[in-house]
């Protein structure tokens, strides 16, 4: 990655950011033993190369003190190259199927965002992004929030949607088992939170709480198809909700301690065409823990050092 800053008027700074990611990924299931010979890929490997490379140029205009407002663009090129190998065994005898795909998709972005005071120790920021990808169409991103600061206290709210882009396998994929599906929608979130933060001991210590909500829609599932038909398609959805509570403590100037708890409860609103139990209307879902805890520290050296702990 590559920043690089530039203060062009007196007001107006220019950022431009350029990036490069990339993974070379192989995965292999070998049987178990001789007896794992039968039923669908008791064998399989995947070989899979993926590339992403982006460009940010944003302008950054200070018109007076508490106003910030921002506005740029940004150009994303993905690509993916993926090669796999399923075996099967129905009884038939062992059948090897092989799929390879090598798709690229493109995105262009672009963003404003403004941060105004109101008035003494109130703050608001308004956000708003459009992304206009070429394998699955326009999405609009926007975040509202505000912070209120009275005394040691800051109150604060935000409002938002976000999305995420179908995978090139299930856009793309084209196997007698897995098929892609260019319609895919991204998958929606709405979100919103509110909470609370306290500056105790002469800024020696900071408590906060904060509830959380977010919706989730348009959930990409498997769905089993007629040969050749696509097996992808936007159906379930589920909600996530619940409190993080922090700690932060600076004994001294060079210490920083941290804690923090999340308590979440999940829940599968519309099972879609699932049939699993696994994830079924009403219950939680998976891999999202209940309870959620994490204690840090930082120690400040000199000469511009530092140690961490997690």
């Amino acid at each position: 990655a590559l920043s690089i800053r530039k203060k062009i008027m007196a007001l107006v700074e220019a950022r431009l950011a350029l990036a490069l990611h990339s993974d070379d990924d192989a995965f292999t299931d070998r049987p178990d033993g001789p007896a794992d010979s039968t039923g669908f890929a008791f064998a399989s490997r995947r070989t899979a190369f993926t590339a992403r490379r982006s460009a940010d140029l944003r302008l950054i205009y200070r018109p007076m003190t508490g106003v910030v407002v921002t506005g740029g663009g940004q150009v994303e090129l993905e690509r993916e190259r993926q090669a796999s190998e399923t075996t099967s065994n129905f009884g038939g005898g062992a059948s090897t199927d092989a799929s390879i795909f090598d798709e690229a998709r493109r995105t262009w972005a672009t963003y404003a965002e403004a941060t105004v005071g109101i008035a003494r120790g109130l703050s608001t920021d308004l956000g708003i992004r459009l992304d206009d990808n070429s394998a699955f169409g326009r999405f609009v991103a926007a975040r509202a929030g505000a912070v209120q600061a009275i005394g040691g206290t800051r109150i604060r709210a935000s409002v938002g949607n976000a999305f995420k882009a179908p995978t090139f396998s299930e856009t793309f994929a084209d196997t007698p088992f897995e098929v892609g599906n260019p319609a895919l929608r991204p998958e929606r979130a709405l979100s919103w939170d509110a909470g609370v933060e306290q500056t105790l001991l002469s800024g020696r210590a900071v408590i906060g709480l904060t509830w959380f909500d977010q919706r989730f829609r348009d959930l990409i599932q498997y769905t089993p198809a007629a040969p050749g038909e696509p097996t992808y398609d936007n159906l379930a959805a589920a909600t996530a909700r619940g409190i993080e509570a922090t700690l932060e403590l600076h004994p001294v100037s060079t210490v920083s301690i941290v804690g923090q708890y999340t308590g979440l409860r999940t829940r599968v609103t519309d099972a879609g065409a699932s049939t699993s139990p696994a994830f079924e209307a009403g219950a939680a879902l998976l891999r999202r823990p209940a309870h959620a805890g994490r204690i840090g520290a930082r120690l400040r050296l000199p000469a511009r050092g530092m140690i961490s702990a997690n």
